[in-house]
């Protein structure tokens, strides 16, 4: 028996009907409730992270690589528990999912600012780690639920947009508190995810869960783990992530040599202005006119494209143009990459959004290892282009595999016959 495909809230907000009237937000009380948690989750998580692997390694002498191989490990282990936590959201609720994810990354933030060795690094890195599995896709499924369908591209667009405010101004915020000491900058950001517990707690509605009910957490993955065109759209994701992680790994690399370290600053927060710019008002427009998977293979294409640009940069001007073509091509892929989750599993979206994740979990892991070794080897070959030729063929691949599934007829079914 195929599950049904409504949403189920204890009592739905009368908002979300008044909500598309003329001359009114399109959004309810909810889903603004939603963006600025979304916009401080970001903020607390960049004040901090960025910051780790020079506390550690330059204030208490650990390895790089060991710094690194935890920071890699703590990603993989929140996306890889996502489906986990997603699929647990859908039977006790949205709302208490985020507020304990919440409370154990705070206490991971805090165990960063307190610990003087190893044990410390990892403990913080598997709480945080925990924290979000708990909160990120629940978070999102929660969106879906007090969004009516018509209105749900532009939600997540915005919901974009509020993360890109929090990526543009946590790390000057964390730079600034690091001139007083790291525990400030770890407390401080343990204490946003306190601010964003009192919202969820004060405006997002209880009750808030799917209606499909699976007799365990098991058989809810099970469900999403055979829906075949589902897991194949999420493992060709994950050809997208592994390009995303580059801006933590090649990229930085790239700009010292060409530019020098001083533009690495400079160029991502230009990438953040773009962002803010146009991926509300670009998700939009493109959501009107184009199918789901159209978008999602233009964008991920374009993304192919400015990252193999990125080989051809010699200075500060064409580093920032290849940048910048790759940065438009993230502002489309990511609002209608939820987006399409969010229709292709909407009878249980907290584990739909889960097992989503795992593109993530296995494409930003596969690129954080990918991304290092091949600028090596492209140095060691004399072949500065081999990386960057590399991501582009990645992207290219799948790009065209995310249109074909987007023509595929059981494909087509789905979303001719879901909300939209």
């Amino acid at each position: 028996m195929q599950p049904t495909t409504r949403l189920l809230t204890q009592k739905p907000p009368p908002t979300l009907q008044e909500a598309g009237r003329p001359g009114r937000s399109p959004f309810s009380p909810a889903a603004w409730a939603l963006f600025t948690n979304s916009a401080l989750l970001s903020l607390g998580f960049y004040m901090l992270y960025p910051l780790l692997a020079v506390h550690f390694t330059s204030d208490l002498g650990l390895a790089a690589a060991t710094v690194g191989f935890v920071l890699a490990v703590r990603q993989f282990l929140q996306q890889g528990v996502g489906p986990l936590g997603g699929a647990l959201s859908d039977r006790v609720g949205y709302k208490p999912a985020i507020v304990v994810g919440l409370v154990v990354r705070a206490m991971g933030f805090v165990a960063f600012g307190l610990s003087t060795e190893l044990s410390g690094l990892l403990l913080g890195a598997m709480l945080s780690a925990l924290g979000g599995s708990l909160f990120e896709s629940p978070g999102r499924a929660a969106l879906t639920a007090v969004t009516p369908p018509r209105d749900r591209p532009r939600a997540f667009a915005a919901f974009g947009v509020a993360n890109w405010i929090g990526f543009a101004v946590g790390p000057l915020l964390g730079g600034l508190l690091l001139g007083v000491s790291f525990q400030v900058v770890s407390f401080a950001a343990a204490s946003v995810y306190a601010a964003c517990l009192a919202i969820i707690v004060l405006l997002v509605p209880s009750g808030l869960r799917a209606e499909a009910r699976a007799p365990s957490l098991f058989a809810a993955m099970g469900t999403a783990a055979r829906d075949r065109p589902f897991v194949l759209y999420s493992a060709l994701m994950a050809g997208y992530w592994f390009l995303s992680v580059q801006y933590f790994v090649a990229v930085p690399l790239l700009v010292e040599r060409v530019a020098g370290a001083g533009w690495i600053g400079p160029l991502y927060a230009t990438r953040s202005v773009l962002a803010l710019g146009l991926q509300y008002p670009l998700s939009g427009w493109l959501s009107r006119r184009w199918p789901p998977f159209l978008i999602l293979a233009a964008g991920t294409t374009l993304t192919a494209l400015g990252f193999a640009g990125l080989g051809l940069a010699s200075g500060p001007t064409s580093l920032l143009a290849w940048t910048l073509v790759e940065t438009l091509g993230e502002v489309v892929v990511t609002p209608a990459a939820q987006t399409t989750t969010a229709r292709l599993g909407l009878a249980q979206p907290g584990t739909y959004f889960g097992l989503n994740a795992l593109g993530l979990a296995l494409g930003g892991a596969a690129g954080n290892v990918s991304g290092g070794f091949l600028m090596d080897l492209g140095q060691a070959m004399g072949a500065a282009w081999l990386p960057w030729l590399t991501f582009g063929v990645v992207g290219l691949v799948t790009g065209i595999g995310l249109w074909r599934l987007g023509l595929a007829e059981s494909m087509r079914y789905r979303l001719q016959h879901s909300p939209h």
